[in-house]
């Protein structure tokens, strides 16, 4: 018999108990509503609701406007403030009359704008404003000429003014040159009186005679011209007028060129009284230059021959 020894007979393992059936109260429960409290924070980016931004921006506005509030104070309070106040309270003098030309002058510069059409334009130029180039060019400076020519003696006058007769004779040749005597003795202006005669000397030729008493003004070749300047030193009483010295120019022009020959100052030598005193004449009264005095001045420029 063979002496080893059976191995014991093995044991089978137990079946795993099968897992009790879950009971009623062991059921899972469904998933609780999220509170108030645990819902999610909101996130901190800028809200896309239009009335939370102008809320915001009400907001900003408002401390702003309280910044400038306060500033404002603080600038009322200063000494700078302070006296812009008195100044406002008690202005200067001159701050007024300053202010009026001021006004005067932005109510000027407007209705230069309105003249303008408002456009900022240069407004046309006015009567005002000067002569033009074209008026300058028409009405040159000195003498002038005449369109038409000497028909009478007061044409002659205007030579005395500044105008001359191309088709008059020229002063050249021989002597005598005839000439014409024009006076004014006003000093509120006024054209030239052309004197008809002078008182000559009797011994004269009849040509010299004829030249300075010309009975044709068409052949004066010379226009002296007397002018008073001003009132000079008192002479004497003329009942209740005042004769004073008169101060006159004397001028001698080419009749047929308006060049000025001669130009000196002579007084008042004929100190009487007149007969008769111009009308509108004021209370002083100037002594005359005499024709023996205007002859001698000019009879170099009759006789002599050129």
């Amino acid at each position: 018999m063979d002496d080893k020894q059976a191995p014991p007979p093995s044991v089978p393992a137990a079946a795993p108990s099968p897992s009790p059936a879950p009971s009623a109260s062991a059921a899972p429960s469904a998933p609780a509503a999220p509170s108030a409290s645990a819902a999610p924070a909101a996130s901190a980016g800028p809200s896309d609701s239009p009335a939370a931004s102008a809320g915001g921006l009400l907001g900003r506005w408002a401390a702003v406007a309280a910044s400038a509030r306060a500033a404002g104070r603080r600038l009322a309070a200063s000494a700078p403030a302070r006296a812009a106040a008195r100044l406002w309270a008690h202005p200067p003098r001159w701050v007024i009359p300053v202010v009026s030309v001021a006004v005067v002058l932005v109510t000027v510069l407007a209705g230069y704008q309105v003249l303008a059409g408002g456009s900022g334009e240069q407004a046309p130029p006015t009567a005002w404003t000067g002569p033009s180039t074209a008026a300058s060019a028409s009405t040159p400076a000195g003498p002038h000429p005449s369109a038409s020519p000497v028909k009478r003696a007061d044409d002659l006058a205007l030579v005395c003014e500044g105008l001359y007769y191309p088709k008059s004779p020229r002063y050249a040749g021989r002597a005598p040159h005839q000439i014409s005597v024009g006076v004014t003795d006003s000093l509120t202006g006024g054209p030239h009186r052309m004197r008809a005669a002078l008182d000559i000397p009797h011994s004269l030729t009849k040509p010299l005679r004829d030249a300075w008493l010309p009975s044709d003004p068409t052949k004066s070749q010379l226009v002296a011209c007397l002018t008073l300047t001003k009132n000079g030193t008192a002479i004497k009483k003329c009942d209740t007028l005042q004769l004073a010295r008169g101060v006159y120019t004397l001028s001698l022009y080419e009749v047929a060129t308006g060049r000025r020959l001669m130009q000196k100052q002579l007084f008042g030598d004929a100190a009487t009284c007149p007969n008769v005193v111009p009308v509108g004449a004021g209370p002083t009264l100037p002594s005359t230059v005499s024709d023996k005095v205007l002859y001698q001045q000019l009879k170099n420029f009759v006789v002599a021959p050129r």
